[in-house]
């Protein structure tokens, strides 16, 4: 299983994206983990997870409007703030599904990679699972905005 396309807009001018990606697994996934017997009983457990560890990385309009298209132009500001919302809401709830849907036991950080002069840094995270065959691949775009150069 691959699950892609996470847009952060935490900067990586002055920290380099893995060691901010390493921090935001070691959080998300360690909060997981931790809570894995609850997390069987209630889905719902997770939710807040992704949100207070994933979701203040996850540049929501950007992603959203990659969605959007030639739409986004189309659309009135009360449209798109609609629309926005609803999507930040779908990103958290299909990742606190993802992550519910396994028993977390280590996860990995590929090797960091040179970032000079890009602004956007793909990164792979390998989750295992107990009992899983492979791991699942989940892969954190970081983008550099405009507010961090």
């Amino acid at each position: 299983m691959a699950v892609s396309a996470l847009f952060s807009t935490t900067a990586f001018a002055e920290t380099s994206p893995y060691v901010l990606m390493q921090q935001t697994a070691d959080k998300l996934f360690g909060d997981i983990k931790a809570n894995q017997a609850k997390i069987k009983s209630n889905l719902n457990i997770c939710v807040p997870f992704v949100r207070n560890d994933l979701m203040p990385h996850v540049h929501v309009k950007y992603a959203g409007q990659l969605v959007l298209g030639k739409n986004l132009s189309a659309a009135t500001d009360a449209q798109k703030e609609a629309f926005f919302n609803a999507f930040g809401q779908f990103v958290e709830q299909s990742y606190a599904q993802v992550l519910t849907s396994i028993k977390i036991k280590v996860w990995q950080i590929e090797s960091p990679k040179s970032v000079d002069g890009k602004s956007i840094v793909s990164i792979r995270v390998n989750v295992s699972g107990k009992g899983a065959a492979q791991p699942i691949k989940l892969d954190f775009k970081w983008r550099k905005n405009s507010k961090n150069r």
